[in-house]
């Protein structure tokens, strides 16, 4: 039996005739704009729907209009367009019902599933009638100057980071998921860039979503949707390619565009946005009425609600498992806080952990004297001590340890080196070592400090016992890593090549990039935007001194040497590590490669002896050094700490349960994990 159904052509002869259904808080808005419509001549008002007698009797006195209390068919037989304000888990049930007799338009979501959504764009096209969801974010002068912004050829558009959250004190047990009742930046989303998401990763706690959406090869979107804090905030921002790191930000609550470089507000200008409601159901009726008009149809309602439906999967992660890609103490630090509480498997493409930048370093325990231009990092260190020295402790050992400021050529003069330590309380003595070790004539000013170093075979030992205790710890060595991708549903896939040469692939919820010098390449693998490095090829000599005892001097600050005892054993085998920040730079690559660091170490020949003609200036005691081999090692580091003279340890957040280490001074190693660790729980 055929439905009996209007033709919308009709309307060409008069007036489009609207029911209301639904007149709650939002409701009215609608009801009221719906009455200034009438008495424009525009459309009939043919009444509203209600669930109870207490509402019909409210709304008929202060609107003077027919209220029902059912949605029967004889009321949608006379009628031309439905209006749904209602409940979110109603929609579906009501558009189903008014499409065989009218069109329809909907308050977002469409529907609360995906497929009763495509249902209902498949009634549409069977009954020929129109349903248009209600969207107002893309009637808001805000979302047209982004999208004039955005599609700027000159922009390449690199990343989105969104807001859309209510006051915590708005949330009810009856509130719909985050995704649901926010999902207006899925929608703006989608009408700016016009490309539908490739790769959804999110995770909720029932009250605030965050979630991270790909767009093809595109661009990373970053958004918080729910239920935070105690303010409402409404914005998204655009963020482009390029050395002036510009980004475009709307917010939705002050109704202002900003344009920013380099996070600072070159322009801002505020958008009315009065009457938005009454330009999105005019929209509708002028629809209705035949007008071609882009509007949010049934197609794109289904769609976002599809896209709705992806971010609430993702959330389901019965238990987290950890992939972490690089085998030096930073890894391997990460493996073991990490491991406490979740399974985690090592990737480490050598047979042993420890055996590049971790071992191809100076071993001393920082406390910050090192770097008396940067504040930000000894503070950094003084925070991070006790967490390694709880973890690590049993790798430290004691030293004669001093650090003497150069005469006439340090970049911080003696006065301002004793202020500085003072201010960050920093232990010291003056003191100098034996008129052997230390030339006081090249010395401005000399301190002994508490200053201890670790000593790195013991660290490697705590290291090994500590994976070998722990059953959530996987190992894998002699494994080479070779890709990162990140699935549809927000999976990490690790590709990797084992010890036979074989091929594998292993999936995970979390991956923490912990390769240092290979830190771009992980970046390069999931498309991140790569960070702006510093990499230089070193050497450090390797010398035997036999009457230097356990004594370690550093002379700053600029290019100096560095003479330190290379473990606790070091008054036994008299073997210390002499760097020196002027001749052991060799090579400074703008990308690092480990095939060019691999062949630039087996061809390169030692400059110790140029390291002890220099170094004698102020340590006479190298003299008497005898050599015994060079590490041949790599530094990487962001390419500011050149400007600022500092080594901070950076933790990028890249989304999609992904992390990148760059590590600076390894006594922050326990401590980066542990923030990172920090992060996973509350995800």
């Amino acid at each position: 039996m055929k439905s009996k159904t209007k033709n919308t052509k009709t309307l060409v002869r008069g007036k489009a005739s609207v029911l209301l259904v639904g007149a709650g808080g939002f409701g009215v808005n609608h009801l009221e704009i719906l009455q200034k419509l009438e008495k424009e001549g525009l459309i009939t008002c043919n009444g509203v729907v209600v669930k109870t007698k207490r509402s019909k009797t409210k709304i008929e006195r202060k609107y003077k209009i027919p209220v029902f209390l059912s949605l029967h068919k004889t009321l949608l037989e006379r009628t031309d367009a439905v209006v749904i304000v209602t409940p979110s888990n109603t929609h579906h049930a009501l558009v189903k019902k008014c499409l065989p007799y009218a069109n329809v338009f909907v308050e977002k979501p469409l529907a609360t599933k995906a497929k009763d959504a495509r249902e209902l764009h498949l009634l549409a096209a069977k009954y020929k009638k129109k349903i248009m969801v209600g969207h107002i974010f893309r009637f808001s002068p805000v979302t047209e100057a982004l999208k004039r912004g955005v599609t700027k050829k000159k922009r390449t558009l690199v990343r989105v980071h969104g807001v859309f959250t209510n006051p915590v004190l708005f949330h009810r047990k009856s509130s719909a998921h985050p995704a649901i009742e926010y999902l207006h930046p899925l929608d703006i989303l989608d009408y700016l860039v016009n490309k539908e998401p490739k790769n959804i990763w999110s995770r909720t706690d029932g009250i605030l979503c965050k979630t991270d959406i790909r767009y093809g090869g595109s661009f990373d979107a970053h958004l918080e949707l729910g239920w935070k804090g105690d303010q409402r905030i409404r914005y998204l921002e655009f963020f482009f390619g390029g050395k002036l790191e510009e980004s475009i930000r709307g917010d939705y609550m002050s109704n202002t565009i900003e344009y920013r470089r380099k996070g600072r507000i070159v322009h801002k200008k505020r958008k009315p946005t009065k009457g938005l409601l009454k330009n999105e159901l005019s929209s509708f009726i002028d629809i209705v009425g035949g007008k071609k008009k882009a509007y949010v149809d049934s197609k794109i309602g289904a769609r976002i609600i599809g896209i709705v439906e992806n971010i609430t999967r993702t959330n389901i992660i019965k238990r987290p498992t950890i992939g972490i890609v690089g085998g030096g103490i930073f890894g391997a630090t990460c493996a073991l806080v990490l491991g406490r509480y979740f399974p985690v498997t090592l990737f480490e493409r050598k047979d042993d952990l420890m055996t590049e930048t971790s071992w191809g370093n100076q071993y001393r325990h920082h406390m910050g004297y090192h770097y008396a231009r940067s504040v930000e990092t000894i503070q950094e260190i003084k925070s991070a001590t006790p967490s390694f020295e709880s973890f690590y402790g049993r790798a430290l050992a004691t030293i004669q340890n001093y650090y003497c400021i150069s005469r006439g050529d340090s970049w911080t003069g003696g006065r301002k080196f004793l202020s500085l330590c003072k201010k960050m309380n920093l232990p010291f003595k003056r003191e100098y070592p034996p008129a052997t070790v230390v030339k006081r004539s090249e010395t401005e000013l000399c301190i002994r400090t508490p200053e201890k170093i670790f000593d790195y075979k013991t660290l490697k030992r705590v290291v090994y016992e500590k994976i070998h205790k722990n059953r959530n710890i996987t190992l894998k060595l002699g494994t080479e890593v070779t890709g990162v991708s990140i699935g549809n549903m927000g999976e990490k896939n690790i590709q990797y090549v084992s010890r036979n040469r074989k091929r594998h692939l292993l999936k995970f919820s979390y991956v923490v990039n912990a390769t240092y010098a290979n830190h771009n390449v992980f970046c390069g693998w999931l498309s991140f935007p790569r960070k702006n490095m510093l990499i230089q090829f070193k050497e450090l000599a390797i010398l035997k001194i036999r009457a230097l005892g356990n004594i370690g001097v550093t002379i700053i600050n600029g290019r100096f040497p560095t003479l330190l005892p290379m473990s606790a054993s070091t008054p036994k085998d008299h073997l210390f590590t002499l760097g020196d920040a002027l001749l052991a730079k060799r090579k400074e690559p703008k990308e690092y490669s480990q095939k060019e660091f691999e062949t630039w170490k087996s061809n390169s020949e030692t400059r110790w002896a140029s390291f002890i003609k220099r170094g004698v200036r102020w340590l006479p005691i190298l003299k008497n050094a005898e050599y015994a081999g060079s590490i041949f090692t790599v530094l990487a580091a962001d390419a500011i700490s050149q400007i600022y003279d500092n080594r901070l340890t950076y933790i990028t957040r890249h989304g999609f349960g992904c992390y990148s280490v760059l590590a600076g001074k390894i006594i922050t190693c326990v401590q980066t994990a542990e923030e990172i660790l920090k992060d996973i729980k509350q995800n």
